[in-house]
């Protein structure tokens, strides 16, 4: 009995230190007294798990204040995490000869916990400073490389995602009639929408099973968009992602 309770404490703990990891996901950096606060913990337990996490190397704490951040660990995990995405292997080939042919930054991303994380991103000669980043996460519900993965998502999930924005019901509606006509069209085509300046195209890229893989889009200067580029730009994404859904073991039936 003795040998289960010292289980259940030590399983008890791991949860614990899980969860002052997971507020990462949302705040950059966090104090002892908001860890007690958030977790619902006394501050001598949050002490223990921020020391201990510190300690071991997956959290860091500022010199001169009270704040922890991600240390070298995590870094290392998170990155390991994304070179593993198994998409990423697959679509990489199709993203390089994807770029030569429309002169674009290519960007893979995929959804994680109704978050958009890049996981992959191949740049042209002039980087678009303003654009997304390997490692970055970005609301789902803004620009093309993003919203395809808020679209083709499982209905319960969206319908909760778009809930939890607290949108007014005229916006909310808007929202999910855009995300409808995503669907409609088979990609997305934004301006400025997530960063000013920018466009892109997105579409989604499925595995088996058709289970949405991630979304492949190409991105550029929207002054530099020039409409009759469009339809040449359109017609390489879509084979490119039917090529990735090939790969991915997606059926033709379904896309």
């Amino acid at each position: 009995m003795r040998g289960g309770n010292e289980k259940a404490k030590g399983l008890q703990t791991v949860e614990r230190a899980l969860d002052v990891l997971y507020l990462f996901r949302e705040y950059e950096g966090i104090t002892l007294s908001f860890v007690a606060e958030k977790l619902n913990m006394s501050p001598a337990v949050a002490y223990r798990l921020l020391y201990t996490l510190t300690d071991s190397g997956f959290l860091r704490q500022e010199r001169a204040g009270k704040r922890y951040y991600l240390g070298e660990k995590s870094l290392l995990l998170g990155y390991q995490a994304i070179r593993s995405q198994e998409i990423r292997q697959t679509a990489y080939p199709v993203l390089e000869k994807l770029k030569q042919r429309c002169g674009l930054d290519v960007f893979l991303t995929v959804s994680v916990d109704m978050q958009s994380l890049c996981v992959e991103k191949l740049d042209v000669e002039d980087d678009l400073q303003l654009s997304m980043r390997v490692g970055g996460i970005y609301p789902i519900h803004k620009g093309a490389s993003n919203r395809p993965l808020l679209a083709f998502a499982e209905e319960e999930a969206r319908r909760e995602y778009l809930s939890s924005l607290k949108l007014g019901e005229e916006e909310c509606k808007k929202l999910e009639s855009e995300m409808e006509e995503v669907r409609k069209r088979g990609y997305d085509y934004t301006r400025g929408l997530l960063s000013p300046g920018l466009f892109a195209i997105g579409f989604p890229v499925f595995g088996m099973r058709n289970k949405l893989a991630g979304c492949i889009s190409v991105g550029g200067y929207s002054v530099a968009m020039k409409e009759e580029k469009f339809d040449s730009y359109l017609k390489e994404i879509a084979a490119a992602a039917a090529e990735i859904n090939r790969l991915s073991g997606a059926e033709e039936q379904g896309m």
